[in-house]
């Protein structure tokens, strides 16, 4: 699998460089937001990366990006926020199995 890219800075400087006009703009913020982020999308999101791939099914241009999400491309590793995030939610037991 290539390099895992974040949806906070990678998916955000594509999407930059592949707009025209505002046809963008709204993925672009949504993803600098952290709406699309494993981790950091608000709770109205129940997984980013399932929004991402819904609200890129629009854009039929995107598909080769759709399908890079789909393939764990754009999966991000928990950072020490993350983790302790993680942590307050899940039972000790778990957390060795997680990397917490």
């Amino acid at each position: 699998m290539p390099q895992r890219k974040s949806t906070l800075k990678e998916l955000v400087q594509e999407l930059e460089a592949l707009n025209t006009g505002d046809r963008y703009d709204q993925l672009i913020e949504n993803a600098r937001s952290g709406r699309y982020h494993d981790y950091k999308n608000p709770p109205d999101v129940l997984c980013g990366k399932v929004e991402l791939v819904k609200d890129l099914y629009a854009f039929p241009e995107l598909q080769e990006l759709s399908k890079a999400v789909q393939e764990g491309v754009y999966d991000e590793e928990a950072d020490e926020l993350d983790k302790a995030m993680l942590r307050k939610d899940l039972p000790a037991y778990m957390w060795p199995a997680l990397g917490l």
